[in-house]
């Protein structure tokens, strides 16, 4: 890569079209797999951001496919609408642009919310077929967040709908005499999304007896309102001013918040309920996250804590219990 006529184009932007013109090529054919991320940083001469940054561009237009700890696959090859330098959306106009974000949000982020309030017999139906025969212990949903404000920003439907939902799921496993689990997948740091804000996601968690393994922070990925929204700090259908936690101090203070029971993260979550206001919620109180630092519980009072029946296998931390029985066998009542 010529390094001294980069012309106008980003770092990022110049792999993603040297990547492309290797595939267009087929000089990398669809199904081999794309050279690691080191070997592309030496390839090109680049960073890994710049890299990853590329790849991500082209996972979300399809041409490849990554698998966590495997790499990166060639799925197709570009076809004339994907060559590089063409802007296939420089002719939308803004309230055109406006209307497919409008439409595509009508379509996608309502569907679940549909579904719960107006489901019908064969919708039912493909629930009933899902929690009998396709969940193997636990399923994964995608509430994201407990704030309304911040689900606006979204584009989700409110944390309602997902509660309706978990109970129509935990009334099919209790009727059919499965122990099956709802794990939520959580999201830090979203555009919208002050430390308050996590701050009150922590409390209904701690509230809830949930504790999530793993939280999602955001990453902002090409063509999407959430990424506009981080970049320009401004929400595009109102042109209102959005916060944005942006620096890597503060995603890592959400993010802690929201794992509040790892030792390794405690002294983030003193610092960000310190900056939150929030001292209410260190201390030993059973509605408190944490303990101050530098003390520690009375021995006697670890020792009076109930410990599980010997030989109980807990559920996977983060998940919500439905059911009476396990999977292990697909076993039911009997």
């Amino acid at each position: 890569m010529d390094h001294y006529n980069r012309g106008r184009l980003s770092l990022s932007d110049e792999v993603y079209n040297e990547i492309m013109v290797k595939i267009s090529e087929n000089e990398w054919k669809v199904g081999e797999k794309l050279p690691s991320e080191s070997q592309l940083c030496k390839m090109f001469g680049v960073s890994r951001t710049s890299v990853r940054a590329a790849l991500q561009n082209l996972q979300g237009r399809g041409i490849i496919v990554t698998m966590q700890g495997v790499g990166s696959f060639v799925h197709k090859t570009p076809n004339e609408q994907n060559v590089p330098g063409v802007d296939i959306t420089s002719d939308i106009s803004s309230d055109e642009f406006k209307d497919f974000f409008e439409f595509r949000q009508a379509i996608e982020f309502k569907a679940i919310d549909a579904f719960v309030k107006k489901a019908t017999l064969q919708e039912e139906e493909h629930l009933r077929e899902l929690v009998e025969h396709h969940v193997s212990g636990q399923l994964k949903v995608a509430p994201e967040h407990c704030s309304a404000r911040v689900l606006d920003y979204m584009g989700k439907p409110h944390f309602d709908v997902y509660e309706r939902f978990r109970d129509k799921y935990q009334r099919l496993n209790q009727r059919y005499g499965l122990e099956q689990y709802l794990v939520p997948y959580l999201m830090s740091s979203h555009p919208g999304c002050t430390l308050n804000d996590a701050v009150d996601l922590a409390v209904f968690l701690n509230r809830t007896g949930r504790q999530p393994e793993q939280v999602q922070d955001f990453y902002p990925t090409p063509g999407t309102l959430s990424t506009c929204m981080w970049y320009t700090e401004l929400d595009p259908r109102t042109m209102e001013p959005v916060y944005v936690a942006k620096s890597p101090y503060d995603k890592a203070l959400q993010r802690a918040l929201l794992q509040w029971k790892r030792s390794e993260k405690r002294r983030l979550v003193v610092e960000a309920l310190h900056r939150a206001g929030r001292t209410d919620l260190i201390g030993f109180g059973r509605e408190c996250l944490v303990r101050p630092l530098g003390e520690v519980r009375n021995p006697a009072q670890r020792e009076s804590r109930a410990r599980p029946a010997k030989g109980a296998k807990p559920p996977a931390r983060g998940a919500e219990k439905s059911g009476a029985r396990g999977r292990q066998g697909r076993g039911r009542k009997k």
